[in-house]
């Protein structure tokens, strides 16, 4: 009995362990990329001007700021759900990470065997956290999925990711079409 409720306690330990470097990744993209676009600002107009509307908005349609930040925003709702839906926002943007990257790799168009080992270093890391939140039972009890019905909830992440990645692609195309 005293040997099950540590291996609960441990499996719990690590969960909470992988959702807290998780949300701080959440933060730090929020602060980099708050952090990116105050220096664009501040390379684009004078300091008495910067924070006005009007540049602002301007500088919004240039550099199609804060993506990062609206998907990892699922991220971090998605690790305060306790539930189904907390399991497809969190492994759906894992697939929105897969898709992004290979997106980008396929832009480049500079295909190169002897670069190819960083793109995939970058594809690797979210599917490797998308097996682990497959096959780690503590993330599963976690937000309470059944084995069975992972197959169907990898479904629906892998449709809300690819969409997340299209819509970002969509904003971006818009945003500079106006300017």
């Amino acid at each position: 009995r005293c040997s099950k409720l540590k291996n609960q306690l441990s499996k719990r330990t690590i969960t909470l362990s992988i959702y807290f470097l998780l949300f701080f990744g959440v933060v730090g993209i929020w602060v980099w990329e708050i952090k990116q676009f105050d220096e664009l600002l501040e390379t684009m107009w004078a300091w008495e001007h910067q924070y006005d509307f009007a540049n602002i908005w301007y500088s919004f349609k240039l550099v199609s700021p804060f993506n990062a930040a609206i998907c990892s925003l699922l991220l971090g709702i998605g690790i305060f759900l306790k539930n189904r839906t907390g399991w497809i926002l969190i492994t759906a943007w894992f697939y929105y990470l897969c898709a992004n990257f290979i997106r980008l790799i396929l832009e480049e168009n500079t295909i190169n065997l002897a670069d190819f080992s960083k793109p995939m270093f970058l594809v690797a890391i979210p599917v490797a956290f998308i097996i682990l939140m497959n096959k780690y039972e503590g993330i599963a009890v976690y937000h309470r999925v059944e084995s069975k019905s992972k197959v169907k909830l990898n479904f629906w992440s892998i449709g809300v990711g690819i969409a997340l990645a299209a819509l970002i692609i969509i904003k971006k195309n818009l945003l500079q079409q106006y300017l």
